[in-house]
């Protein structure tokens, strides 16, 4: 039967990019996260929080920008993705869970100072929910496709197509061919993606935790709308 091409960490996202430099922290203990970095040290800081099935690899070009406009920005990939720990047990992908992950991160990434964070669609949700909470935290916040402004119905199909049964079956159906498929779909009517996109797209998968995280966090995260009386 033929196989996909390995998805290996040699060379990955950003190896070799100007501009843009990568370290490991723990925000918790036990869980591993990777960070990538850009501007300059002492710019504000400029914190993108990635949605669901995506890593930082999502923000390649904005990141760009942030660091040219004097930002420092800096760009988890958040638990559970990319190159981070995928630790097992749905109670580590509760909201609640990832919600104080992303405070975490958010507060290390800031110090002492006010941040602007961008954040999509799964991160988005994390970021509205800790604004609610913590609106002193934020300078500013754009996000983009947020979960808890109306319902992801693609969410509760996924969820009816994903139970536990099929967990050790996933790598059998989530296929290089069928990432691109999905990626030409999402990409609208702009470019397609370039083969090595969509390499960087597929690369997380060489965990094997990674599609196992994935099905939990799509069970456990609460992709409801937040109720009106908060977000007024």
């Amino acid at each position: 039967m033929a196989t996909d091409p390995p998805a290996t960490p040699d060379g990955r996202w950003p190896s070799g990019e100007h501009g843009l430099r990568t370290r490991e922290v723990r925000v918790e203990p036990g869980v591993r996260v990777r960070l990538v970095e850009a501007g300059p040290e002492h710019g504000v800081p400029a914190v993108l929080l990635h949605g669901w099935a995506c890593s930082a690899f999502s923000f390649r070009f904005l990141i760009h920008d942030l660091a040219g406009a004097g930002y420092r920005v800096v760009v988890p990939d958040l638990m559970g993705h990319g190159y981070s720990d995928k630790p097992q047990g749905s109670d580590r992908y509760s909201t609640d869970s990832l919600e104080r992950h992303a405070a975490a991160l958010v507060r290390l990434a800031a110090g002492e100072r006010t941040p602007l964070v961008v954040a999509h669609s799964m991160g988005g949700g994390l970021a509205l929910r800790l604004a609610l909470r913590n609106a002193a935290w934020f300078g500013a916040m754009a996000l983009i496709s947020p979960v808890g402004l109306g319902r992801v119905p693609v969410a509760m199909l996924a969820r009816l197509f994903t139970p536990q049964a099929v967990e050790p079956l996933l790598p059998l159906f989530v296929r290089r061919s069928v990432l691109s498929l999905l990626l030409s779909f999402v990409r609208g009517s702009g470019p397609g993606y370039t083969a090595q996109e969509i390499d960087e797209f597929w690369a997380p998968t060489a965990d094997p935790d990674f599609l196992p995280a994935l099905r939990t966090i799509l069970h456990s995260f609460d992709w409801e709308p937040l109720p009106s009386e908060q977000l007024s």
